[in-house]
């Protein structure tokens, strides 16, 4: 089982949702993705101001990235490391 890392609830779900740490297997990047209604945030400003939120579901036949959830390792030497309420 791989543990998903959290930074807290989704400003949408407010208590439904919490936030996921996932990563772009393509780029590499780290994203925070609601476990609920999947509303996603590419940086800690935008989760913090609860702007720029997306959903990267399939559009007109063009498909959302593949994610896999991020491991410690990889959110360590990024903006989300501070925010991780489930550090080990």
């Amino acid at each position: 089982m791989e543990l998903i890392y959290h930074i807290g609830e989704c400003p949408v779900c407010r208590g439904c949702g919490r936030m996921e740490l996932y990563c772009d297997i393509s780029s590499g990047e780290i994203s925070a993705i609601c476990e609920e209604c999947e509303l996603e945030f590419d940086s800690v400003a935008d989760y913090k101001n609860n702007s720029n939120g997306h959903r990267d579901l399939d559009n007109n036949g063009i498909t959302a990235p593949l994610i896999r959830p991020a491991t410690i390792e990889e959110i360590e030497d990024t903006e989300w490391y501070p925010y991780v309420i489930d550090k080990p």
